[in-house]
């Protein structure tokens, strides 16, 4: 077998160079690229936060509407209202504790920062 033939593989960390070094820049400074993430996490903060100030009138107006329904749902049954009221209330609460979920859950998707749940924050650092 003829050794010139023979392809030669290469190793990208074979001068022991870091691989970010081998990586050619697209045009884009560092500099640029730190202004690019400043910028996006000033965005995800603004965002962040006024849906942080929706967010207490939006908990409140949820709540009242859940204890409301649950006041009805008893009354509605001892006045013998047609199953329909029922079934609409409690449907009505389980879609508004669905949607105040994903509020939440949306909360925690445009963070900018880690956030955590529960006392043994120290824990995980």
């Amino acid at each position: 077998m003829n050794k010139s033939n023979t392809t030669k593989r290469v190793n990208p960390v074979a001068n022991n160079k870091p691989l970010e070094s081998k990586i050619k820049s697209n045009g884009f400074s560092d500099k640029a690229a730190g202004f690019g993430r400043d910028l996006l996490k000033i965005v995800r903060y603004v965002i962040f936060f006024s849906l942080m100030v929706l967010r207490v009138p939006l908990t409140f107006v949820s709540h009242i509407a859940i204890g409301l329904s649950f006041i009805i749902i008893p009354v509605a049954y001892f006045v013998d209202a047609p199953n329909k009221v029922i079934y609409f209330m409690l449907g009505f609460d389980v879609v508004l504790f669905g949607l105040m979920w994903f509020y939440d859950s949306l909360l925690f998707a445009v963070s900018p920062e880690k956030i955590i749940l529960g006392g043994d924050a120290g824990r995980y650092n």
